[in-house]
């Protein structure tokens, strides 16, 4: 009878530190994916502030041009496409940050059935907006970095020299605009890898309970 006590000491020191590895994982998941959406989310404001920056009353008003073909040098639409990507993506950031904070505090395996499918759905959806934002945001980046190479090209030698003075002042915004989208996109991808791959070794450590966890928890 006093033998069985040392088993079972073992045993619950085994799943102490089955669950400790649980909870340092997801809190390192957490961490990532919760610096990497602030971050986003900031850069998404400065994006803004930039985009309306750019695109003034002399943009919008088709009155930004190169001599003698009137070639327009930036196009007004891009401004709804960039005010629309950082508003979306910056509920995006929001929802990653719910959902991190919502799997945290709640385990998984103590949701119902239908509940599970739910959770499964909505794990899906939001990494394939996350991906979908990213290719969104490299999308911006390459527009932007072409649009200021193309803006680029008169801000040496241009007369009159007002014009002069106006491409390099569009030229250094645009190319900041294309910076912060870079950043945007690499911020996206790592919330989308970290969110993709969480919890998946503490899941092959409990597979003995269940085994049929999503790939998406986090």
């Amino acid at each position: 009878m006093g033998f069985n006590y040392f088993p079972r000491a073992i045993s619950s020191y085994g799943n102490d530190s089955a669950l400790l590895s649980i909870f340092e994982n997801k809190m390192s998941v957490k961490t990532v994916v919760i610096v990497s959406s602030l971050l986003n989310m900031i850069i998404g404001v400065g994006q803004v502030a930039i985009t309306c920056s750019i695109f003034d009353f002399v943009v919008m008003n088709r009155q930004f041009y190169s001599m003698p073909n009137r070639t327009i040098l930036i196009e007004s639409k891009w401004t709804y496409f960039s005010n629309l990507f950082a508003s979306l993506n910056m509920l995006v950031c929001m929802w990653s940050l719910h959902r991190v904070y919502d799997n945290v505090s709640k385990g998984y395996e103590q949701i119902g059935k239908w509940a599970r499918m739910k959770h499964t759905l909505l794990s899906l959806l939001h990494l394939l907006f996350l991906i979908a934002f990213t290719a969104a945001a490299l999308y911006l980046c390459i527009n932007f970095s072409l649009m200021a190479q193309t803006v680029g090209m008169f801000t040496e030698n241009s007369e009159p020299i007002q014009f002069q003075d106006a491409a390099n002042w569009y030229y250094k915004r645009l190319y900041a605009l294309a910076a912060l989208y870079g950043c945007s996109t690499i911020l996206s991808l790592i919330s989308f890898c970290a969110q993709n791959n969480c919890s998946e070794k503490p899941r092959k450590e409990t597979s003995s309970k269940s085994r049929d966890y999503p790939k998406t928890q986090c």
